[in-house]
């Protein structure tokens, strides 16, 4: 029994009685076939025959939808409820029975499991399942043997590739660290030049274990590096400039590439390092001569090779009445008072174009015109090249 329903009528009628003898709006009781089962979103519909006839029951309803899926067609089905007859249907009289709960179809009796039919169907599907499963066999082992082959030239990729890539990591001018989970696993010998350890005194550390609490710049480490690694194991590749303390007690400024690196199938963490505490070093002198430049008292003009004023301090400006802007790009004869000849100021150029420093009076004209009488010093300056 599908459900419980309603208690059937006391006599069961076919569908010609139901049209000789009831009126639309009766509530009967068919006795049917299953046909069909359709199942839609509004409920479910059976197709049903009745002796020579077919209608439609319906059971209407979201959570009717499943309603039925048990049912098997061919099934003869005991359906009650309330019967609408059309008798100007074109095709001639129709019915059509409104359910009111799953209750209202009753199972009398489901079709037999064997029939010849299905006896013949299922031994067709058998020897279409052994002639698939010989092919499948064939095709199988084909298959392995392929993907045998592929499987062992990936390996042996994957082995040259890390060969490789060890071999690179040895002879790199840079130092590198291999982390796994934060620590690191393995370094190159730069990078124990660099940091000037042992190699047990990398293995195992993390970067945090090689850095200060803090930063010069005031980042603190822990943080920082906790940021920049967690976005390195999402795919992303950084750069960074980072200070390490070293055994020996001086600091390693360093330029760090952080990058992922899969070897092996695992996840790993590359840290190539370059050693910049010279260019450190030397980037905090020119600030520092950069402050005392700024801060001098004296007037300091710098030209370039062809004599143009590229560079002036403060005290020039305050000295000699021109502000920055007005002469950079001029040559300093502006400043000429016109009381030196020419002959002193080939002197003058043929003691800086030996490479000599130039030491003398300047009488110099201010923008307003004063003529001031300086001690001058004047020096030629060159690059590694010599120019």
């Amino acid at each position: 029994i599908v459900g419980r329903g309603l208690e059937p009528e006391p006599t069961t009628l076919t569908l010609g009685r139901v049209l000789g003898e009831s009126q639309s709006g009766d509530l009967v009781r068919l006795t049917a076939t299953l046909i069909d089962r359709v199942s839609a979103t509004a409920g479910t519909t059976l197709l049903l025959q009745s002796g020579p006839r077919v209608f439609e029951a319906v059971l209407e309803g979201d959570e009717k939808t499943r309603a039925f899926a048990d049912v098997e067609a061919g099934s003869r089905l005991g359906v009650t409820g309330v019967a609408l007859i059309d008798m100007e249907a074109v095709r001639g009289p129709s019915v059509l029975v409104l359910l009111r709960s799953p209750g209202d179809v009753v199972v009398l009796d489901r079709p037999p499991w064997w029939t010849p039919a299905r006896g013949s169907a299922i031994a067709g599907l058998l020897l279409a399942a052994a002639a698939v499963a010989l092919l499948w066999g064939t095709t199988l082992r084909r298959r392995v043997r392929q993907q045998t082959g592929e499987i062992r030239s990936r390996l042996q990729e994957a082995r040259d590739s890390e060969a490789r890539y060890r071999a690179l990591f040895d002879a790199a001018g840079d130092g590198i660290l291999l982390l796994r989970n934060g620590a690191i696993i393995r370094h190159n010998d730069m990078a124990r030049e660099i940091f000037r350890s042992h190699g047990s005194e990398l293995t195992g550390k993390t970067l945090e274990d090689l850095s200060p609490v803090v930063q010069p710049d005031g980042r603190v480490s822990h943080e920082t590096l906790q940021a920049h690694l967690e976005a390195v194991r999402g795919g992303e590749h950084l750069h960074l400039e980072w200070r390490h303390p070293r055994p020996d007690g001086t600091a390693l400024d360093a330029e760090i590439g952080l990058s992922p690196v899969e070897l092996s199938g695992d996840a790993h963490v590359q840290a190539i390092g370059r050693d910049i505490t010279g260019r450190k070093a030397t980037e905090t002198e020119l600030v520092r001569l950069a402050a005392a430049v700024e801060h001098a008292d004296e007037d300091i003009v710098i030209t370039d090779s062809k004599a143009l004023i590229l560079y002036v301090n403060p005290a020039f400006e305050r000295i000699t009445g021109y502000s920055r802007e007005e002469v950079i790009g001029r040559n300093p004869r502006l400043l000429q008072s016109g009381e030196h000849d020419a002959a002193f100021y080939r002197g003058l150029w043929r003691t800086l174009g030996a490479g000599k420093i130039w030491r003398g009076r300047l009488r110099t004209r201010r923008k307003d015109g004063e003529i001031k009488l300086q001690d001058a010093r004047i020096s030629p300056i060159t690059d590694r090249a010599g120019g």
